[in-house]
C-alpha cells in the first residue's frame, strides 16, 4: 500500500503539488477568517504627540499595545482600557473592540488644576450658590456662613455630625450624638420633632425635599407636601437598618444581621418605593451609598471597588480605581472621587476617567463638594496625621482659573500666623481674599497684618483685613 502511494506521488507530481497548494490555501483562508471574525482594529489619537498611549486588557490589566501620540493595533475582540498619560496627567477610557471593525477613540489630556486655599481648618457639608455659603466647621462642629464682609460667622452652635442639603435654603442635619435631627431653613436652625427616639438615627434628604429617617428598625417617610412622618417599612426581626439613602422616587435600605454588622460593608440591600413596597433586593458590600441627582443610578463604595447600579440593582458600570474617597455626583452622569491622592472625574456616558488634580502623599482628599453654580469644587483634605490637620480648598473649573494669582494657592504657607498681640487667619470663599484677625486692638492688628503681608512679599492691596467674629 505504501509503495503504491509513493509510486502515485512520483507519477503525478503536478496533482500532488496542486493538492498541497489547496491545503495551504485553505489553512490560510481559515486563519484569515478566524482572525477576521475574532479581532478588530483600535485607533487611539490624542492632543499631544508626546503623550504615551497604552492598551491594557480590562480583565487583568496586562499591556497589549503601546505607542506615542498615535496608536493603531489589531486586537482580539473584548474589553480593554485605553490609557493616555504624560508626566502630569492621565486619562482612561474603557473601550470595546468589535470584530472586523475599526474602533476609533480620541483621548485628550487637560492641564491639571491646582487647588486654592479656602480655610485653614476642615469643613464638611459644604453648600454654595451664587449668593450663599454654609458649612460645618470641623473645629467645633458648628454651622457657619459668611457675613456681608465675607468673614466666617456662626449660624448655630449645635454640634453637627453632618447636614444633607436640598439647596442653600433648606437642609436636615443630625447632631454629633446621632439622636436629634434639625431643620435648617434660610439660616434658622430648629429641632425636628420625630415620632420615635433613637441614639442611632440614620436619615437622608432627596433633591425634592422628601425626608427618610430610621431608628434602626423602622423607616419613616415625610413627603415635601406633608409635616408628618409615615411608617413605611420595618426590617426583619433578626436585622437592623444600618444605612439608607432616598431619591425623589426610591429608598435604598441597607440591613444587616448581628453577624453581618461585624463587617461594616456587608448587608442585605432592599429597594423601596415611597409607599414602602419592596422592589429589587441583593446582598452587597458597601459603606457609602450615593444616588445620582435624578435618582436613576446609585453608586455603592466598599474597600475594594465602587460600582454603579440602576434602579433594579443591576450593575451598569464600575469605577476604574479601588478604595476611593470623597465620592460625589457632579451631575447625573459624572462622578467625582479621589484615589491615590488624585482627584478624578468619571464620565458614565463614555466610561472615561480624567484626572483633575494631584495631591502630595501627605494630603488625602476626604470630602468633595461641587457648588450649585458648577464652577467650583470644594475639597476637604488632610495636611498630615491627627484629627486637627484638615483644610478646605477649592478648584475652579472655569477659564478664570488661568488668571488666579499664585499667592492664592499658597495662603496655607503664610497663615495662620501670630504677631503679638494679634492672631491672623484667612478665608478665601469670595474675592477679594479676606484676611481675618482676632487681636485686641483692631488698628494695631490691621497695621501688623499689613506689615506681615509685605514681609512675605504678598500684595497688601489685594487683601481686605477684617476682624474675626466670635465663634459662639
Amino acid at each position: 500500500m505504501r509503495e503504491r502511494f509513493v509510486l502515485y506521488l512520483q507519477n503525478h507530481p503536478r496533482k500532488v503539488a496542486f493538492a498541497c497548494f489547496l491545503v495551504v490555501l485553505s489553512l490560510i483562508l481559515l486563519l484569515f477568517t478566524q482572525r477576521y471574525l475574532t479581532t478588530g482594529t483600535i485607533v487611539v489619537t490624542t492632543n499631544n504627540p508626546s503623550n504615551n498611549i497604552e492598551i491594557l486588557k480590562a480583565s487583568n490589566k496586562v499591556q497589549v499595545a503601546q505607542a506615542r501620540g498615535y496608536l493603531r493595533a489589531r486586537l482580539a475582540t473584548g474589553q480593554y482600557i485605553a490609557q493616555v498619560n504624560n508626566r502630569l496627567a492621565s486619562n482612561k477610557q474603557l473601550v470595546t473592540i468589535e470584530s472586523h471593525k475599526t474602533n476609533t477613540f480620541n483621548i485628550n489630556l487637560q492641564a491639571l488644576l491646582a487647588p486654592e486655599a479656602v480655610l485653614p481648618y476642615g469643613a464638611t457639608s459644604v453648600i454654595t450658590d451664587a449668593s450663599s455659603i454654609y458649612y460645618v466647621n470641623l473645629q467645633n462642629h458648628s454651622l457657619y456662613t459668611l457675613s456681608s464682609a465675607g468673614v466666617p460667622m456662626v449660624v448655630s452652635t449645635t454640634s453637627f455630625d453632618h447636614i444633607v442639603w436640598e439647596n442653600t435654603h433648606y437642609g436636615i442635619g443630625i447632631d454629633y450624638s446621632q439622636s436629634t435631627l434639625y431643620e435648617i431653613r434660610n439660616g434658622s436652625v430648629t429641632p425636628l420633632p420625630l415620632s420615635f427616639a433613637s441614639t442611632q438615627i440614620v436619615f437622608d434628604l432627596a433633591p425634592n425635599g422628601t425626608l427618610a429617617a430610621s431608628d434602626g428598625k423602622t423607616v419613616y417617610l415625610r413627603l415635601p407636601s406633608s409635616n408628618t412622618f409615615t411608617k413605611i417599612f420595618t426590617a426583619d426581626s433578626d436585622e437592623n437598618i444600618q444605612s439608607l439613602v432616598v431619591s425623589n422616587n426610591y429608598i435604598l435600605v441597607m440591613q444587616a444581621s448581628n453577624q453581618q454588622a461585624s463587617d461594616r460593608d456587608e448587608g442585605n440591600f432592599r429597594l423601596l418605593d415611597l409607599s414602602g413596597r419592596t422592589g429589587a433586593a441583593a446582598q452587597l458590600s458597601a459603606y457609602s451609598l450615593k444616588w445620582s441627582p435624578d435618582g436613576t443610578k446609585i453608586a455603592l463604595t466598599n474597600d475594594s471597588s465602587t460600582t454603579i447600579y440602576n434602579t433594579h440593582l443591576k450593575q451598569i458600570a464600575e469605577l476604574p480605581a479601588p478604595n476611593v474617597t470623597g465620592l460625589s455626583w457632579y451631575d447625573n452622569n459624572t462622578l467625582l472621587y479621589a484615589a491615590n491622592n488624585i482627584l478624578t472625574k468619571f464620565d458614565l456616558t463614555s466610561s472615561t476617567s480624567s484626572q483633575l488634580s494631584i495631591y502630595t502623599a501627605n494630603n488625602q482628599i476626604l470630602g468633595i463638594y461641587p457648588d450649585k453654580t458648577d464652577s467650583k469644587i470644594y475639597l476637604l483634605d488632610t495636611t498630615g496625621s491627627g484629627d486637627t490637620n484638615y483644610q478646605l480648598e477649592q478648584i475652579d473649573l472655569t477659564q478664570q482659573a488661568q488668571n488666579i494669582p499664585d499667592y492664592e494657592y499658597t495662603l496655607g504657607i503664610f497663615f495662620p500666623a501670630f504677631v503679638s498681640p494679634c492672631n491672623f487667619s484667612y478665608t478665601n470663599f469670595l474675592k477679594p481674599i479676606i484676611l481675618t484677625n482676632s487681636g485686641a486692638n483692631q488698628n494695631q492688628c490691621v497695621q501688623a497684618a499689613q506689615n506681615t503681608l509685605a514681609a512675605d512679599g504678598l500684595p497688601v492691596n489685594e487683601f481686605n483685613i477684617e476682624p474675626a467674629l466670635p465663634s459662639n
